[in-house]
């Protein structure tokens, strides 16, 4: 198989994203600590002290929680090490679908296959995974100093992971009806 420019250079996107995943989970190996972002509720009282917690915008906070054991501290990270290893095997897919299809097309990222319809459902499983990662790893954080009530994990929605999931699927629908229409033939 030839490779393509444009599947190389996905493949060393997925390559980067996959070592710094790698390298932030390994990091959480060698740290006893962790920095969970929090939104702070009205219950959130007493406060903890000022040192362990920095105020951001908002009801938004960032908690400063040390003395994780080891294993804790990676687990408390997985809000971003998570989302960084599911984005490399996005771009990964991405770039094996790009080194399968024709070579002449010019739409080569939107050509009905395998690969990109495991990246497009890949991209939904990032868009749920995201959130859920980013609580669990907040509350493995909370757990540690007692989960003081009023301290509960932020989550974002990331909205661009099920925008490019919809739009690798409704671009191989487009390509499909394209490819199933002779040129030339007249539409109906």
């Amino acid at each position: 198989m030839r490779r393509t420019t444009g599947g190389t250079l996905l493949g060393l996107v997925a390559a980067a994203f996959a070592a710094t995943g790698l390298a932030s989970a390994l990091n959480g190996l060698t740290r006893h600590d962790a920095q969970p972002l929090v939104t702070l509720t009205d219950a959130a009282y007493p406060p903890l002290p000022d040192t362990h917690v920095e105020r951001l915008a908002g009801p938004l906070a960032r908690v400063w929680v040390a003395d994780l054991s080891r294993p804790e501290a990676a687990l408390a990270r997985v809000g971003l090490w998570g989302p960084l290893l599911l984005t490399a095997l996005l771009v990964g897919l991405l770039a094996l679908h790009v080194g399968r299809t024709d070579r002449r097309g010019s739409w080569r990222l939107v050509v009905p296959g395998p690969y990109l319809t495991a990246a497009a459902v890949t991209s939904v499983v990032l868009a749920v995974a995201q959130p859920l990662l980013q609580r669990s790893g907040a509350e493995v954080a909370l757990a540690s100093i007692g989960s003081p009530p009023g301290y509960v994990p932020h989550t974002s929605v990331p909205w661009g992971w099920p925008a490019l999931a919809a739009a690798l699927l409704v671009g191989t629908q487009l390509t499909r009806r394209r490819v199933a229409r002779p040129a030339g033939s007249p539409h109906v």
